[in-house]
């Protein structure tokens, strides 16, 4: 693996962590506020 396509991967995976950290954020939130509406 060169070293361009090492740094494309970590630069993937940052992202894909960054959206995974969002998506939990969201549903978190929602159901909070969904808890409180009830």
């Amino acid at each position: 693996m060169s070293e361009k396509s090492a740094h494309l991967f970590s630069n993937i995976c940052t992202s894909c962590m960054t959206a995974a950290l969002i998506a939990v954020a969201a549903v978190t939130g929602a159901t909070l506020l969904w808890v409180m509406m009830l």
